[in-house]
């Protein structure tokens, strides 16, 4: 865990932060279109707009500030990296793969909402948009006759722990050992910490219900302290999951010349926080050499 000490020097860290993304989104869209070039702007656009909601929930110029439902957004940015890095290891196969499996949960939810309302006219209009999308969808991903009569056919996408190790067996998609690495190093150290905030575990909950108790009452000293601890670890870690997934980016299509301004980026923060020095030689200072 990071010295509770540190402070994110957010001006200084934003505003190249802000420009990388900027250039690696104008980097994405310039390439031709594959679906891996859609779900790489889909993600960083995500990941950009956690990182922007994160930023609301902790300004520093407000008195209310909510480090626990910034931890819910930080655990969706985690899973952005761990899909992306996962697709782009085979990205002609698990791109697809990834777009197709949403369309069997689609059309899931399509079952569901027809079995419970096709007899009720008020959910006519909405349930034609459904059927629209699944349309629309089986058009643009190539469903076949087999997945459209039975969309089980289609995998399911895995969770975070199943990229990893899936039914007893170890690395059971064959992840390069880097890449493995990375991938249990997150689990340990922050997708298993921030899992217990989103399945409500009662020390996860902490930092989700301090924010109401600060209003009405003064918390004691060591609760204060974790509090602002809380605060500061939301943003950093904001700012360091869209960085990861920038630079996974750059290391990917090899965008030149945004290397450097990378490193630059991770310089800012390697030197104030060990898990940003232990992530840097697990896998960013190769990645961007």
């Amino acid at each position: 865990m990071p010295d509770d000490q540190n402070v994110i020097p957010f001006e200084v860290v934003n505003e190249p932060l802000e420009r990388l993304k900027g250039r690696v989104l104008k980097g994405t869209k310039s390439r031709p279109w594959t679906t891996t070039r859609d779900v790489t702007e889909m993600s960083l656009l995500s990941a950009y707009g956690d990182y922007k909601a994160c930023r609301y929930l902790l300004k520093d110029d407000s008195q209310l500030k909510f480090p626990g439902q910034a931890e819910l957004i930080g655990r969706a940015t985690l899973e952005l990296i761990f899909n992306f890095v996962f697709i782009i290891q085979d990205e002609e196969n698990r791109a697809e793969w990834y777009m197709k499996a949403a369309y069997r949960d689609l059309r899931k939810f399509e079952q569901m909402h027809c079995e419970q309302y096709a007899d009720n006219p008020d959910f006519a209009d909405w349930l034609s948009l459904v059927k629209e999308e699944v349309k629309n969808k089986e058009n643009a991903l190539g469903i076949s006759s087999a997945e459209k009569s039975n969309p089980s056919k289609i995998p399911f996408w895995p969770i975070p722990n199943q990229m990893v190790r899936d039914r007893g067996q170890q690395n059971p998609h064959n992840l390069p050992p880097k890449v493995l690495d990375l991938f249990q190093y997150l689990i340990k150290w922050m997708y298993g910490e921030y899992s217990q905030n989103a399945h409500c575990n009662l020390f996860g909950l902490k930092g989700r219900y301090l924010p109401a108790v600060r209003q009405t009452q003064k918390i004691p000293a060591a609760a204060e302290n974790y509090f602002g601890f809380a605060v500061s670890m939301g943003v950093y870690r904001e700012i360091l999951f869209l960085l990861m997934l920038l630079s996974e980016a750059i290391g990917h299509f090899h965008f030149q010349g945004l290397e450097q301004d990378a490193r630059y980026c991770w310089g800012l923060l390697k030197d104030l926080w060990l898990e940003t020095r232990e992530l840097w030689d697990l896998r960013y200072d190769s990645l961007l050499s």
